[in-house]
């Protein structure tokens, strides 16, 4: 009975561990988002913060959600499109969302790639641009290989792939 209450407070505390990892994260991407809309607005560009965690719901695994693409398309159709229909830039930070119960979650590597196009899928946008350090799909890490060179020609799946075993 002892080992038992113990294994279950261990485990409630690696939850608020990673629940508070999560809050930090999300503290970074929310100011990072102010600083750019505020940016917008000195040059005079309509603009507007939306917050990711109100727009990219979730499974709310803490970490490495994964987003729930029928519920953010609900929340998309209230909350962003009203204002991009009015010609306001939004501005959202990425790499949230939120759990089932709206606690904030990360969406893990690549978060904020996978928020771009989540949001693009449920506003059904044409395209994505996504502006990355590198000239795209890579051989190796350039950081740590030097001779490493850009991809030619990826398929699609051979990409899907590299993104399951962990490329960027």
């Amino acid at each position: 009975e002892t080992l038992t209450r113990q294994l279950a407070e261990f485990s409630a505390m690696d939850v608020m561990r990673e629940s508070l990892a999560d809050a930090v994260l999300a503290y970074g991407e929310r100011l990072a988002a102010q600083i750019v809309q505020a940016m917008l607005a000195a040059r005079g560009i309509p603009s507007a913060v939306v917050d990711g965690a109100s727009l990219v719901h979730t499974d709310g695994r803490h970490g490495n959600a994964a987003p729930d693409l029928a519920r953010t398309a609900v929340a998309v159709e209230g909350a962003l499109r009203p204002l991009l229909d009015r010609g306001i830039t939004v501005v959202v930070p990425g790499f949230i969302g939120a759990g089932r119960q709206g606690a904030v979650v990360t969406l893990g590597r690549g978060g904020s790639d996978l928020s771009a196009t989540v949001l693009a899928r449920a506003i059904d946008a044409r395209e994505v641009t996504l502006w990355k350090d590198v000239g795209g799909c890579m051989t190796a890490d350039p950081r740590i290989v030097p001779d490493a060179r850009v991809v030619a020609t990826l398929d699609a799946r051979e990409a899907s792939e590299l993104a399951y075993y962990g490329a960027k």
